[in-house]
């Protein structure tokens, strides 16, 4: 490794591993490590184009791009969805952020639980019945009542 590269390294670590941080969480440690080895395989490759910073935090940023592609990849195989199928239908509705946070808000709580759960975390019907320590079939059924709740709020004509 150039002494420059390694000079690199220091000095951009902590900034580095902020970057991947905001972009994968936990694993931040083991992307910025990736981007060094990386760094180093193809160290000759660097075209001197940009400052060597800037060439390591575009790797850094690859990799915690590729590591976002391969979860999301592995979550559509663990709910058991082809790529192109959609969680669930619905009907085209034009409504912003604020106000599906004041239709939630306006749910009752274990309506707004569920919908939550579901619908913004992404909790399987399995991981929400163990949660919430009720049988699948009512964490189904539960998520049913409360999207049509919130379908009512958010458009008083959906009956």
């Amino acid at each position: 490794m150039s002494a420059q590269l390694a000079a690199t390294f220091r000095a951009s670590y902590t900034r580095l591993r902020a970057t991947a941080s905001r972009m994968v969480g936990q694993d931040a440690d083991d992307m910025v490590q990736d981007a060094f080895v990386r760094a180093l395989e193809n160290e000759a490759g660097f075209r001197r184009d940009a400052s060597q910073t800037t060439w390591v935090h575009r790797i850094v940023v690859n990799i915690c791009l590729d590591e976002r592609r391969r979860r999301r990849r592995r979550d559509r195989v663990a709910m058991g969805l082809a790529w192109n199928e959609p969680r669930f239908v619905e009907r085209p509705m034009a409504v912003d952020r604020v106000g599906v946070r004041t239709a939630l808000g306006r749910l009752s709580p274990g309506d707004r639980t569920m919908c939550l759960l579901y619908d913004v975390m992404g909790y399987t019907h399995v991981e929400i019945a163990a949660t919430l320590r009720i049988p699948v079939g009512t964490s189904k059924s539960r998520l049913a009542v409360a999207r049509r709740r919130l379908g009512q709020i958010l458009d008083p004509s959906h009956r």
